[in-house]
């Protein structure tokens, strides 16, 4: 199967070491912190499908599938707890990746 996808691969960001794309994607650096165990309720009416998804996964298919240009990220697992850094080569891709997440993590807190 053939897709298209703008995340890089750890190669193609050793690659880019120095080049202008890359500090570019360093401006636009992202530090997301995932406690262990966090779940976001799900909006969906679909009984087949769980009600609550991990945020890392949520996070993980907004940046494979929405971004513009291109996008890198990385996972560190301490414990559980997840730290994830996300470089995008858009401001626009940031911006809307801030959007995303807040709302999320804002609709987990309004249903508790």
């Amino acid at each position: 199967m053939i897709s298209y996808t703008s995340v890089l691969t750890r190669e193609d960001w050793k690659n880019l070491h120095g080049n202008e794309i890359f500090i570019t994607m360093l401006r636009n650096k992202v530090k997301v912190e995932i406690e262990k165990d966090k779940k976001v309720a799900s909006n969906s009416d679909d009984y087949r499908k769980p009600s609550n998804e991990s945020l890392l996964g949520i996070v993980l298919d907004y940046i494979k599938t929405i971004p513009e240009d291109l996008v890198y990220y990385d996972i560190e697992d301490v414990f559980g707890h997840k730290t994830v850094y996300v470089y995008f080569a858009n401001p626009i891709d940031k911006e809307n990746f801030y959007h995303y997440y807040n709302m999320q993590s804002g609709i987990e807190e309004i249903r508790k």
